[in-house]
């Protein structure tokens, strides 16, 4: 006269397992970085996701130390997109037209495989006509400014 009938089914495979998740965790890892070698930049897990995953007694004092990380990062990455904009505006170039370079640079260095913005921001290539000479109608005496050749 049984009013209920229990089955159980226990394993060593359960998701909560500690080690099971860290386990998974790093094949999605592995399977990113299969990825990325075949040139496909495709975001499975991120770095913080897979730490968060990992059992490790100093793993806030990690995550904490790779935000700073990131942050110093993008800080650099947006500076030298500054230099380098305000840099092709300084020798003449539109402002228009600079922005759209400056995308195009942008866009061309995250690509898998490419150069860095570094070496990529470097000045715009002198097109004819532009000497860097003053235009004619410079009058220094209204600048304050010596005309700059």
């Amino acid at each position: 006269s049984t009013v209920y009938q229990y089955t159980l089914h226990i394993s060593s495979e359960l998701p909560k397992n500690k080690a099971r998740v860290a386990q998974m965790a790093n094949i999605l890892l592995e399977k990113q970085m299969q990825y990325k070698q075949s040139g496909m930049d495709v975001d499975i897990i991120t770095p913080e996701e897979w730490l968060m995953l990992q059992d490790l007694p100093i793993r806030e004092y990690m995550q904490d130390r790779m935000s700073i990380q990131r942050d110093a990062d993008y800080m650099e990455k947006v500076s030298k997109v500054l230099f380098a904009f305000s840099g092709m505006i300084k020798n003449g170039v539109d402002p228009r037209d600079a922005l759209a370079m400056t995308a195009q640079e942008l866009k061309a260095s995250e690509q898998p495989g490419a150069m860095p913005p570094e070496e990529m921001m470097m000045e715009p290539p002198v097109e004819p006509g532009m000497t860097g000479m003053p235009p004619p109608d410079f009058n220094p005496s209204t600048t304050g400014q010596p005309p700059m050749y």
